[in-house]
């Protein structure tokens, strides 16, 4: 049964939170000018297929989003707002998903020479590598588009208390998140979707009724104890940072629950199913029809388990004006399938490692190394005890600043799984940008880039800021 103190913290509208703030800080006697500032953005994005592989791909799609921002600050207190409308189009098709409002960042602060408090939905940044996840686990991300966006803008604010105190030589940090949300994952019916337009190929597909009876009815559903809004499923971290040396470095300790999730099983035919689902053929359909499946086999959950963090990361100059910086964790009991598809925990240590430089011409690159080390290792599926990763950025002004190429790179050298992102952006005046890019991936269809292989694109984005 949920708690009152946790009823009554749903019903709190951020709105409510933040008027009373601003009468209270006039009323607090202080002095001192307010400042109050707002903006916006607006980005049209115009994506398309350069092949047409099958007939349940979108092969052209439109992205639209507004963004608007509020802050105002007067002594030491301020208050945040942002909001987001976005909607999807798909050209050439009668079918139009819904345009959703949302409510981005809202929170309220107060900071002194010695402290500052945040309290409300907002987005933090642990860690030092760039557009790579290590120990940056606090806000979980937007996965339905893949990674067509940045990690930063991928981020969806969460509810928390947000807490520092400056010492003369260092600072610790507490973050505190009542309740659990997870990242946002398709599993069917998108070109992004875990498992693509699977579903759809089987209905429409040359198979049996019996087959396409059995793939209808599967359901992939949360846990109930996560999906509930209650104290118990909060999760906090803290950090302490310090300068050693040349060195600024922090340790955290976190207890965070896994944003992505993995499948579990009800039963032990819903094992066969996943087999399906993650490696599709008639060999392993038909063998999932063969054990003829009840609805309690063809249900799966998503498991997002609790796990104790400890990690940190690093930053420093070396020879000269090359950037040394890192970021290491411990991750005690993050889920897996085995070999067989079950579900299992097990230990990680990750670490990754980045250099980056700017040469005399303004060429910037940035090279990263990640590593992930299974612990107490047995056969996984599509999980090695040790992998390596590669992930390269080469970014290039011309005219002033106003004419950008960039090329981002990412290379598994244990899957042998890649994507290539070039982009070249051009800056107008009045906060106009235009862009012209594409993806590109490689990669066996069990590999986290390969699963989308046959999905390279060119897209074309226009950007208004004000």
């Amino acid at each position: 049964m949920r708690c009152l103190a946790c009823a009554c913290w749903k019903k709190i509208n951020v709105y409510f939170l933040i008027v009373m703030f601003l009468f209270f800080v006039p009323a607090s006697g202080a002095k001192g000018e307010s400042t109050i500032q707002s903006g916006g953005e607006v980005n049209i994005r115009l994506f398309q297929d350069t092949k047409e592989d099958t007939a349940y791909e979108d092969h052209e799609q439109v992205r639209t989003q507004f963004d608007v921002w509020t802050k105002f600050k007067k002594n030491g207190f301020s208050a945040y707002v942002s909001g987001r409308t976005e909607g999807e189009w798909l050209i050439g098709d009668d079918t139009q998903k819904d345009v959703d409002v949302t409510l981005r960042q809202a929170y309220i602060s107060a900071d002194s020479d010695r402290w500052a408090l945040s309290l409300g939905k907002q987005v933090v940044t642990w860690g030092k590598l760039d557009n790579v996840i290590v120990v940056d686990r606090i806000n979980p991300q937007d996965f339905r588009w893949f990674v067509m966006d940045d990690k930063q803008e991928r981020k969806d604010p969460v509810w928390m208390m947000q807490a520092h105190y400056f010492g003369d030589n260092y600072d610790a940090e507490l973050l505190y998140i009542p309740f659990f949300r997870a990242s946002k994952i398709d599993f069917f019916g998108s070109d992004w979707a875990v498992f693509d337009h699977l579903k759809e190929a089987v209905e429409k597909g040359n198979y049996s009724a019996s087959a396409k009876s059995i793939i209808s009815g599967v359901r992939i559903k949360d846990k109930d104890k996560l999906t509930q809004d209650t104290f118990a499923n909060g999760e906090w971290g803290i950090r302490f940072r310090n300068r050693i040396g040349n060195v600024d470095c922090a340790f955290y300790y976190m207890y965070i629950h896994s944003r992505v999730p993995v499948l579990r099983e009800k039963t032990s035919k819903g094992n066969t199913l996943k087999r399906f689902l993650y490696t599709p053929s008639v060999n392993s359909l038909n063998e999932l029809a063969a054990l003829n499946p009840a609805n309690e086999d063809l249900v799966l959950e998503k498991e997002y388990p609790g796990m104790n963090v400890i990690g940190g990361d690093f930053e420093t100059i070396i020879i000269g004006e090359y950037g040394l910086r890192g970021e290491y964790g411990l991750f005690l009991g993050a889920p897996y399938l085995r070999s067989d598809f079950s579900y299992v925990e097990k230990d990680r240590l990750s670490f990754g490692l980045g250099i980056d430089h700017t040469t005399a011409q303004d060429w910037y690159y940035n090279l990263q190394f990640i590593e992930d080390i299974i612990l107490d290792y047995e056969e996984l599926f599509a999980q090695e005890e040790y992998s390596h990763e590669i992930t390269f950025n080469l970014k290039k002004d011309f005219l002033r600043g106003n004419l950008l190429f960039a090329l981002d790179c990412a290379y598994s050298l244990s899957y042998g799984d890649s994507m290539f992102n070039p982009e070249v952006r051009y800056k107008f005046n009045g906060g106009v940008e235009a862009a012209l890019g594409g993806f590109i991936f490689e990669g066996d269809s069990t590999t986290l880039f390969g699963r989308y292989n046959a999905k390279d694109l060119v897209y074309m984005e226009m950007k208004y800021r004000f």
